[in-house]
């Protein structure tokens, strides 16, 4: 109720006092919450030794999700030294327990160190989709330059309404990777991104759009990648204080040019 979860009044410091009673008793999952307050610096000064002290006691009395919180504490380095060995062996406690998300998480651990295992995190990711976890199809870890393996779970993902699925499906289409180039299926899979909310899709209709690769020319183009600019894509307002710099859209406007690089910079480019 504290969190403004249900639709009261924000009061991250008072939800801190709470949490802080319970945990000291024992509670897990108040150990879980009061970690999180901590490692995020919300009514408390951010502490992340503090918040991984919490996580792991409740990890360790057994909580589920707090193990899957702390293998990724250990992945990233938070509050406590990186250990791609602690991170596998709490995911996999977490997993072991029924918790999805962790058997998807470990799935990029297996294949993103020195000597991955892409069979141990196939198997993995498997058990995930068939727990209904639609990103698992996304991320599932074919071979490097399987490209039809790839594009098969994407379309899975894709399917399954995943939307940085369409993106990717549609890239592929674009490039002709893992399956004959297909201008215009690629344009369906990026107005489908594009019609959910996602600034992607709509950048690479515009990328398409300005390369005539589909219809509509570098005005569909403008109107594309604004769009995109309008969701926060720093990629976007900078093409388009390119076009206007370069004379590439209706005409050259060093004035509009320099408001698209401002936004583009205030995005993060």
């Amino acid at each position: 109720l504290l969190s403004g979860a249900f639709g009261q009044a924000l009061d991250p410091q008072r939800a801190v006092q709470v949490l802080s009673r319970s945990a000291d008793k024992n509670n897990t999952t108040a150990q879980l919450c009061l970690a999180l307050q901590y490692l995020n610096g919300a009514g408390v000064d951010k502490d992340e030794a503090r918040g991984f002290a919490l996580m792991s006691a409740s990890a360790e009395a057994g909580n589920a999700p707090a193990m899957f919180y702390l293998g990724e504490l250990y992945h990233y380095g938070r509050g406590v030294a990186a250990s791609a060995a602690d991170a596998e062996t709490w995911l996999r406690r977490a997993a072991a327990r029924g918790h999805v998300t962790a058997l998807v998480t470990l799935t990029r651990l297996l294949i993103s160190g020195p000597y991955p295992s892409y069979d141990s995190a196939a198997q993995l990711c498997r058990q995930a989709a068939d727990q209904g976890n639609v990103e698992a199809n996304y991320c599932w870890p074919s071979s490097p330059g399987d490209v039809e393996e790839a594009l098969r779970w994407a379309r899975k993902a894709a399917d399954a309404g995943y939307l940085p699925a369409f993106e990717l499906v549609g890239s592929l289409y674009a490039n002709g990777s893992g399956v004959k180039q297909d201008f215009d299926e690629a344009a369906a899979w990026f107005r489908r991104a594009a019609d959910a909310g996602d600034a992607r899709g709509f950048y690479q209709l515009g990328v398409m759009q300005l390369r005539s690769q589909v219809s509509g020319g570098v005005e569909a183009a403008v109107r594309s990648w604004t769009e995109a600019a309008a969701l926060g894509y720093a990629d976007a307002s900078l093409q388009l204080g390119l076009l206007y710099a370069e004379g590439g859209a209706e005409h050259r406007d060093y004035g509009v040019a320099a408001n698209w690089y401002r936004k583009a910079a205030e995005q993060g480019s």
